[in-house]
């Protein structure tokens, strides 16, 4: 469902503004101040990346060692990680009871300034307003934000390159772990610089109007950085979809058509471990080790004399899971072990839902999990692009607004196989509702001609053909 929060507007070419003109499109942007808790977290921020930093330097030792064998033997890097393990652990046993307040403090803080990211992310306070106009050969750009002056800018119309669409990824809050993943639509001009008109999360919403604008113009639109199939994509990013190899992306045949599944096996075992721990693996780190580090320090503390007299070790296999976890009357100390356990049982099973769309003679569908997120006319996708969001996302797009974006993907080259995947398939649902199609599967890397998608592989260049010839009849 599509929230109004964040949709824009754009009017058919012809409707008439104040002073004669003609306005081409009208649009909004949410705007983003900073907010007072984020101030009020900066000391909390500082605290993070300093354990960031020792989290992924003790992350990058391990690992090294374990896994590809190497050892640092660098003794300055040794002694460095050890003094702060020793001075971390010492901290935590002498305030042991603030430190696990505190620890729980910080998670309810972090916490709240997540949800209010992403509040403010879906209920905007304020937006900034865009209205693109044209007087004969003049377009007429006007921008106006909240606290700030309106902005009007007049250029020529044959200063316009493309409209285009960007995709961006947001971060939010004070410890900026919230994102959104959003679509900039924007005027691009001949010197590369655009002037923003509309955004949305949905970027067939943002296509349909972006369609709309380059048609009144008689400019070709783009997708920025995209690479895939469809008039849509750059010259540059325009590909003919070859054979993918990916243990990950599977094509199945099923009753409702064929079907691209990406799902992980016990296989990719390593790539979902990794992909949790580059998710949640601080706040993991964090909360283990404020249930370890006081016992470490009650040693260090025994060792170096200013401990208890006396320390008890028990080294059966209970008294070594004991050190694990907390004490059977540490509340604190459960809470902290279920927090983890939830923050990791989640990110795993977001991380390992399978990720099916399901090509139809008539409806191309798409599901995460056991739901269905997508609905598509399969004739009329004309557009199937991977752009980098910094994370690789797949996107499936039609003529109607409607999109189906493909995201967790692992990197670069499983993304680029589950594109190659879905335009090989593609072509043989819409050649199905056309009558055109036989039920012979093609081989896979051939892409047969079909009315939208194939178009923008058999003659990469007829869209910006065509375009071109738009720009030189006006």
């Amino acid at each position: 469902m599509r929230n109004d929060a964040d949709s824009a507007t754009t009017r058919p070419p012809g409707a008439t503004a104040q002073g004669g003109r003609e306005r081409l499109a009208r649009g909004r942007i949410p705007h983003r101040p900073g907010s007072w808790l984020a101030v009020a977290l900066r000391p909390l921020v500082w605290a993070r990346d300093v354990l960031r930093a020792l989290y992924e330097g003790l992350v990058e030792l391990i690992w090294r060692e374990l896994i590809h064998g190497e050892t640092d033997r660098n003794p300055a890097t040794q002694l460095k990680a050890g003094a702060l393990l020793v001075g971390f652990a010492l901290v935590a046993y002498h305030f042991e009871g603030p430190a696990e307040f505190t620890v729980l403090a910080v998670i309810a803080l972090w916490a709240l300034d997540f949800a209010m990211a992403h509040l403010r992310f879906r209920r905007p306070s304020a937006y900034e307003h865009y209205v693109l106009e044209r007087a004969g050969d003049t377009l007429v750009w006007k921008g106006r934000a909240p606290r700030h002056r309106p902005v009007t800018r007049e250029l020529p119309a044959r200063r316009v390159r493309c409209v285009g669409v960007d995709s961006l990824s947001l971060a939010g809050g004070a410890f900026r772990d919230a994102y959104r993943h959003v679509w900039r639509l924007s005027l691009v001009l001949d010197d590369d610089r655009g002037l923003p008109l509309a955004e949305s999360s949905h970027p067939g919403e943002v296509l349909e109007q972006g369609h709309a604008l380059a048609a009144g113009l008689g400019v070709p639109l783009e997708i920025m950085g995209a690479t895939g199939v469809g008039e849509s994509i750059p010259a540059a990013g325009r590909i003919v979809p070859g054979v993918g190899r990916s243990p990950t992306v599977h094509e199945i045949d099923t009753p409702d058509g064929p079907q691209i599944v990406r799902r992980l096996g016990f296989g990719e075992l390593r790539e979902l471990v990794g992909e949790v721990l580059e998710d949640a693996g601080l706040l993991l780190f964090f909360l283990i080790m404020a249930g370890m580090l006081p016992k470490i320090g009650l040693f260090v503390s025994f060792v170096t004399g200013y401990g208890p007299p006396v320390l008890h070790l028990d080294l059966s296999p209970a008294g070594l899971l004991g050190f694990f976890t907390p004490e059977a009357d540490d509340w604190v100390g459960w809470t902290e072990l279920t927090i983890a356990i939830a923050v990791l049982s989640f990110s795993t099973w977001r991380h390992a839902r399978a990720r099916r769309l399901t090509v139809g003679a008539t409806v191309t569908r798409y599901a995460v999990g056991a739901r269905e997120v997508a609905t598509l006319a399969t004739r009329r996708i004309n557009a199937v692009f991977l752009v980098h969001n910094p994370a690789p996302l797949v996107v499936v797009a039609d003529s109607r607004g409607e999109a189906a974006v493909i995201a967790g993907l692992h990197d670069a080259g499983e993304a680029r196989c589950m594109l190659d995947a879905i335009a090989t398939t593609l072509p043989r649902g819409q050649a199905k509702e056309t009558g055109t199609g036989s039920s012979s599967r093609p081989r896979r890397g051939t892409c047969p001609t079909s009315p939208d998608i194939a178009s923008g592989i058999v003659d990469p260049g007829a869209g910006q053909a065509r375009a071109d010839a738009a720009v030189e009849r006006k």
